[in-house]
This record gives structure tokens, C-alpha cells and sequence, in this order.
């Protein structure tokens, strides 16, 4: 199988090149993590279209792995993948202008990438949702308990732990 797949991979194939990537960035037995060589491997990947590919380079470029960190670089990846419609770089990228971490705060466009992710089951921006409703915002959000309460059932079933202690605090008040 191994075999088959560098084959695969040299010979271009590009689940071949992302499952390669991916493999390496994780370290996934057989392999040892090699940030630098999932690169390689995701970038090609991520020249043919494959969105995971994009958003895995994202993290390599944010965090410096096996690269010289760029956080320009990793917006524009991150960006990609968010408008290709991957969860997990909305929900990221998401928090990214809530906090107004590595781009200038906007919590309106974060909060609606959040959304758009939310709609693909993702727990993670159900539970940052439920997290701001149950909260509100100083001067920008009001608290919303009904929609908060929505957001944590929703990442419940979809198997988020942490959602059932906010269940019973809005539910027992």
C-alpha cells in the first residue's frame, strides 16, 4: 500500500499528494512528522484544487512548521479555504476577526463565517456561536440565551462534551 502510494503521488495523483500531506503532518505510522516534507506534498496537492490541501498549508505558514512563518501567506491560504467552503478554516478564520487576531478585528464577518461553517455541522463554530450569543458583545451584540441554547444542543449531537455543562447552565440558569 505504501508503495502504491508514493507511486501514486510521484505519478501525480492528487489524493494520492494530500493523503501523503497529510500523513506527514500528522505523523501518522509509518511515518515521523516532517512539516517540511507535508509541504512539498500539500502544495501540489493544493495546485490541483484539493481544499483540505489549502487549509492544512495555512497552518504550516501560520505556525512556521517546517517553514518560515508567514502569516500573510497563511491569510491568503486560510482565506481560500474558507471560500471554498471548508468548515474548519470558516471557523478559524472566523476567529481570527472576532478576536482581531492577524487581521483587523470585524466581528460581523467573523461571526458570519462562523455561520457559514456552522451550517456544515462544524462543533467548533456552534460552540464559538453559542459562546457569543450566550454572552453578547459590549455595544455590538446583544445576548441572546434562545439562540446560545440552539447552538450548544446542535454541537452536542454532533458529540462536543463541553456543549452539555453551558446546556444546563442556560437551562437551570
Amino acid at each position: 500500500m505504501l508503495e502504491t502510494l508514493f507511486q501514486e503521488a510521484e505519478n501525480g495523483e492528487d489524493d494520492a499528494e494530500y493523503t501523503l500531506g497529510y500523513m506527514l503532518f500528522h505523523g501518522e505510522k509509518p511515518f515521523k512528522q516532517d512539516f517540511y516534507e507535508a509541504g512539498r506534498w500539500l502544495h501540489k496537492a493544493s495546485l490541483k484544487g484539493s481544499v483540505d490541501a489549502i487549509y492544512l498549508l495555512s497552518c504550516i505558514f501560520e505556525e512556521g512548521l517546517g517553514v518560515e512563518k508567514n502569516i500573510n501567506q497563511a491569510l491568503v491560504l486560510l482565506e481560500m479555504a474558507a471560500q471554498l467552503e471548508h468548515a474548519e478554516a470558516q471557523w478559524k478564520l472566523g476567529s481570527w476577526y472576532v478576536m482581531g487576531k492577524n487581521v483587523e478585528e470585524n466581528l460581523e464577518k467573523g461571526i458570519n463565517l462562523w455561520k457559514k461553517a456552522a451550517e456544515q455541522n462544524n462543533a467548533e463554530s456552534l460552540m464559538s456561536l453559542g459562546f457569543v450569543y450566550l454572552n453578547g458583545v459590549e455595544n455590538k451584540l446583544e445576548k441572546n440565551e434562545s439562540l446560545a441554547l440552539g447552538c450548544f444542543l446542535k454541537a452536542k449531537q454532533l458529540g462536543y462534551g463541553l456543549a452539555e455543562e453551558y446546556i444546563e447552565k442556560i437551562t437551570n440558569g
